[in-house]
């Protein structure tokens, strides 16, 4: 996933996935706070039971680890950007992208040469 912009995106893009994921759970392993920006890395665990980026429902457990960047102005977060391990979560539920690369968690198609 790309840049969120603003809480409301990021809202509906938690929503989504808790929705694939209704038990989902962050564990927020470290972050680092400097001026505007806010940088964490944490754990994201939650069983696979709703369906997510076109896939079924398959049922299993996924544990992944996410890197998070914020920028927070005037108290409100104004900002969100996010890498998450989607190729390891694929592989967790046993799926695997389809002609596609999974790089960075934004999904870039592939390309000859």
């Amino acid at each position: 996933m790309g840049p969120v912009d603003g809480p409301k995106e990021l809202e509906l893009h938690l929503r989504t996935f808790r929705g694939a994921f209704p038990d989902l759970r962050f564990f927020l392993n470290e972050f680092v706070w400097q001026g505007e920006l806010v940088a964490s890395r944490m754990t994201i665990t939650g069983r696979h039971l709703g369906p997510w980026s076109g896939f079924a429902p398959t049922g299993k457990l996924i544990s992944v680890r996410a890197l998070c960047f914020d920028r927070v102005r005037d108290g409100r977060l104004v900002a969100h950007w996010e890498e998450v391990n989607e190729f390891g979560l694929l592989m967790q539920l046993g799926l695997q992208p389809t002609n596609a690369l999974v790089t960075g968690g934004v999904q870039v198609p592939e390309q000859d040469g």
